[in-house]
């Protein structure tokens, strides 16, 4: 993975919305990807500054939070940054305690060419692209989950690669994507769970209407299609 804590993810001037309360749940990026740092900052005419910073210890990940407020404050001003302080630190407890659903997929690459999919009609977000691929089972392996799925969906066998990017929230309850990159070993792709398929270039990435969490990994599918 590259340095940092957004993994490309995010960059300078991107809105983010924050899991707690207060002015600055719609936050702006002011700094990302230097290593283990992600600073926000809310809008208005008196902006609240808040910086999240990470460490990993024996015991997991630890993230120092600091919030900024706007000058001055007041009692009352002080009293409402720590009761967000504490909701925002309730919420990242929370994340780091439940398990995500996890969902796999693979990026196939045959001839500098990605293969994608569009999504049928009785699912959410019909007829926008993804790469093919589906839920981790109870107890499954993830990259024996990304076989099985590629068999489902496409008819094909695959060998799993190397991890492309991070894990990506998808927004969708605790969903989290993580992709593979893939070849072929055996089979013709067949659109058994797509509406489509199609195998598109790095030049034709950004032209394709993505599935959010898809859509993020753009950078990651443009290196791997270009070096690999």
């Amino acid at each position: 993975m590259p340095p940092g804590v957004t993994h490309g993810l995010l960059d300078r001037g991107d809105q983010l919305r924050l899991a707690g309360s207060g002015r600055i749940r719609a936050a702006r990026v002011v700094v990302c990807d230097r290593p283990r740092a992600l600073q926000l900052q809310s809008s208005g005419r008196s902006p609240l500054t808040y910086r999240e910073t990470f460490a990993v210890t024996g015991a997991g990940t630890l993230v120092t939070a600091t919030l900024q407020l706007p000058a001055p404050a007041g009692p009352g001003g002080r009293r409402r940054g720590l009761r967000w302080l504490a909701g925002r630190t309730a919420a990242l407890r929370a994340a780091g305690e439940r398990p995500p659903r996890l969902v796999v997929a693979a990026a196939i690459v045959s001839d500098a060419r990605l293969l994608v999919g569009s999504r049928v009609e009785e699912v959410i977000g019909s007829g926008r692209w993804e790469l093919p691929g589906g839920k981790v089972r109870p107890g499954e392996p993830p990259r024996v989950a990304l076989v099985r799925e590629c068999r489902e969906e496409l008819d094909v066998g695959i060998a799993v690669g190397e991890a492309v990017g991070t894990d990506v929230p998808m927004g969708v309850g605790d969903s989290t994507l993580r992709v593979w990159s893939a070849r072929i070993t055996a089979g013709t792709p067949t659109a058994l769970g797509h509406s489509e398929l199609r195998w598109i270039t790095a030049d034709e990435l950004s032209g394709l209407d993505w599935l959010p969490a898809d859509r993020a990994l753009i950078p990651h599918l443009r290196r791997l299609l270009r070096t690999g």
